[in-house]
């Protein structure tokens, strides 16, 4: 059945206005619901005022701020196609991105004033401020924005494309995954029995927003649950232990790459800082060491809770239990419910499919 899609930043708006949505760490600001929905249905009317439309593409050349969840949530109101770009790439391999995803607008940090009028015609750049600074391109759409004039948003289903993310795969140039709203859904709907997150539960990013790891654990389903987003321009272990230590912020969700866990656990703070009030930290994006699961089973009596999956699928497919951890760290769990899996051998024949129970 194809369902329509819902705004989830009106309704959190109506339903908890004066709750915290989002936090940018690297400049100060903070939004509550109330703040993120003004903020994002400006956004829309700015992006529509733009040319931007049902179907239309949208770049975003950043570092991680709140400005890029708003732009993602205004290109959902207006139906638009977001295409977060990874800003590692060496400037051939963003040409690549660009022509072959034709974004309508670019929005460009200003770390990247250089690197974005290569890559699209200048006209169509609006830049993102580094320290959200109201002169910024942005900051100025959202204040020309006009709020007065009636407007009707598109009607949107699950086969509706939201994201269209470019991921390197194993050979050639980089390719892009096309995630729809219903894809988006379903992954987080299931994700979220595993993480346990609610309301009130408060997710720190630190992954890149230009992979899918960063937006779905836990950015999007922090935001259609009603709950906080605090935000880091980019990750710093000994940052994220102290953050992780604040009982003022009270982290209860983070994830992110093998490689950060193990710097994260390197770093001199790692000894004294205090992981207490994590509900939930997954791990995935790369093999996972059994002696780092075991490491911080150890010393924090933290689960690293492991998740398997990839851009396309949504990307996560299969996920360990809490409870799991210390039994089987190696493991990377059980197919997530909404998915159907396949192990398939070396001669292509199928040794297990795993689809999710039906009702009868």
């Amino acid at each position: 059945m194809n369902q329509t899609v819902f705004d989830w930043i009106a309704f959190n708006a109506r339903r908890r206005p004066a709750h915290p949505a989002l936090v940018d760490l690297a400049s100060g600001r903070n939004f509550t619901y109330a703040e993120m929905h003004l903020r994002v249905e400006r956004a829309a009317r700015f992006l529509s005022a733009r040319g931007i439309d049902k179907g239309s593409r949208v770049g975003v050349l950043a570092r991680n701020s709140t400005d890029m969840l708003e732009l993602l949530f205004a290109c959902k109101r207006v139906g638009a196609i977001m295409v977060p770009m990874n800003w590692r790439l060496a400037t051939p391999e963003l040409q690549h991105v660009v022509n072959d995803s034709e974004p309508a607008l670019l929005f460009a940090g200003t770390e990247f004033s250089d690197v974005a009028p290569q890559l699209i015609d200048p006209t169509l750049i609006v830049t993102l401020s580094s320290d959200g600074a109201p002169a910024s391109g942005y900051e100025e759409g959202l204040s020309s924005a006009d709020l007065d004039s009636p407007r009707a948003w598109p009607t949107l289903t699950d086969d509706d494309p939201w994201l269209l993310i470019y991921t390197s795969g194993t050979t050639g140039r980089s390719k892009g995954a096309i995630l729809t709203h219903g894809t988006v859904f379903y992954n987080m709907i299931s994700l979220n029995m595993f993480s346990r997150l609610t309301s009130e539960s408060v997710t720190l990013i630190f992954n890149p927003l230009f992979h899918t790891g960063g937006l779905s654990a836990y950015s999007i389903p922090a935001i259609h649950t009603g709950a906080t987003v605090y935000v880091m321009r980019q990750f710093d272990a000994g940052a994220v232990n102290a953050l992780l230590s604040d009982p003022a912020l009270g982290i209860t969700h983070i994830n992110s790459a093998p490689t950060m866990f193990l710097l994260m656990s390197q770093h001199p703070s790692f000894a004294a800082a205090d992981y207490s009030r994590l509900t939930c930290a997954t791990i995935g994006g790369e093999a996972v060491p059994t002696a780092l699961v075991e490491l911080y089973l150890r010393e924090k009596n933290l689960p690293l809770q492991t998740l398997y999956g990839l851009t396309e699928g949504g990307p996560v497919l299969t996920a360990v239990d809490a409870d799991s951890v210390g039994a089987n760290p190696g493991s990377v769990g059980t197919t997530l419910l909404y998915t159907e899996t396949r192990l398939v051998g070396s001669d292509g024949m199928d040794y297990a499919c795993i689809s999710p129970p039906l009702v009868d």
